[in-house]
């Protein structure tokens, strides 16, 4: 084997629309994850008590959730 096949034999080929994809993916998964945490931390909050705590100084009951979508900049998010 010649230098020149050699090195064509390392060349790792990228493939960017999957690479943007796959980082597309990561960024909506991780604004979705946040704005749940936040609004479980709202609910928490206005409650004064974490989910399913049963304590003298909660204020008020959670009525349940349904699911619902935003879309935002880095795409749909429930």
């Amino acid at each position: 084997m010649d230098n020149f096949t050699e090195t064509r034999a390392r060349i790792v080929e990228i493939n960017e629309g999957l690479v943007r994809e796959h980082l597309g993916e990561m960024v909506r998964s991780r604004v979705e994850d946040t704005l749940n945490k936040l609004l479980d931390s709202e609910a928490e909050r206005l409650c004064n008590a974490e989910k399913f705590e049963r304590t003298e100084r909660r204020k008020d009951s959670r009525a349940g959730h349904y699911k619902r979508s935003l879309d935002t900049r880095a795409g749909r998010v429930q």
